[in-house]
């Protein structure tokens, strides 16, 4: 038995390594490094809360058993999906739990909430979010891929963000339902996934421009998140969020305007660079950081 062996922990790490390079890559850890100034032993803990957390390690023995059943293209890209996933989850974890990083605190504190948001997770897709959802689960359908593991598969793109709900549940003290629906309605008013889908076809050329897509990203999730709680937390006395969120932006008018004409610039141009980006996310800052402000004044 492993658990017995003398050199227990040294098999652990060992076996651990193998299955982050087979699954990731050689330069995953290194990445990971680069973007948070995590350790090696931080980053690996990150890695084993996320397939815990969203147990991917089933599902991507699900889709190894597809050998020979569907396309090879399409596992190809059944598992480029739950790659994304992990990566982001990880950096999420990496940079939101620096220094609760054990990964029995990570899915205690994560696994409960995910088994609630896995049912009501697709139809709470809004916009983009939910017409790149569709597209992909039916996409995977026709591949002959079975219902449940299409449907995981294509709902792993906006998975992730599934931590970042959590956690606004867990500082709002609201239901955490409702704190991701408000979540993907405030995506779906301000335009946040198309914003997001034009950053992750942004051409990279080299590893700076690479850290900078992951961080405009990550930003972009903090952002919405925040907008949310903002709305949440200050501005809804009953469960009706439409009113909610027309009331907030009753309130944030001016910085809105501010907002949908960076759109607008973004939508005509053919090709938005990274100057566009990190202005635009600098609105995005303007107006989050607003709408928590403007809260805390009139809460007090």
């Amino acid at each position: 038995e492993v658990s017995e062996h003398r050199l227990h922990a040294e098999i652990m790490a060992t076996q651990l390594a193998n299955d982050i390079v087979n699954r990731m890559g050689m330069s995953y850890i290194h990445r990971q490094q680069t973007a948070t100034g995590a350790s090696v032993a931080d980053v690996a803990r990150a890695y084993t809360s996320v397939m815990e957390i969203f147990g991917l390690r089933e599902l991507w023995a699900q889709i190894e058993e597809l050998d020979n059943k569907v396309a090879a293209a399409v596992q190809m890209e059944m598992m480029l999906s739950i790659i994304r996933l992990i990566k982001r989850g990880t950096r999420w974890l990496l940079r939101n739990r620096r220094h609760q990083l054990a990964p029995t605190d990570c899915i205690a504190a994560y696994q409960p909430g995910l088994e609630q948001l896995r049912e009501a997770y697709p139809a709470m897709l809004r916009g983009r979010a939910e017409e790149q959802f569709q597209a992909n689960f039916n996409s995977f359908l026709e591949a002959g891929v079975d219902r449940e593991l299409a449907q995981s598969v294509a709902a792993s793109d906006h998975a992730y963000t599934a931590l970042g709900i959590m956690q606004a549940a867990s500082d709002t003290q609201v239901p955490l339902l409702e704190v991701a629906r408000m979540y993907f309605l405030m995506g779906e008013r301000l335009e946040l996934d198309w914003f997001s889908g034009q950053i992750l076809a942004s051409k990279v050329d080299n590893e700076w421009q690479a850290l900078a897509r992951d961080t405009y990203l990550e930003d972009l999730e903090w952002q919405q998140r925040t907008l949310a709680i903002g709305a949440l937390r200050h501005l809804c006395e009953d469960a009706n969020l439409m009113k909610c969120v027309r009331k907030w932006e009753a309130k944030e008018e001016m910085l809105l305007l501010r907002w949908r004409q960076m759109l607008a610039e973004l939508h005509a141009s053919p090709a938005p660079d990274f100057a566009m980006f990190a202005v635009a996310n600098r609105e995005l800052l303007d107006l989050a950081q607003s709408s928590t402000l403007g809260g805390e004044l009139e809460a007090g």
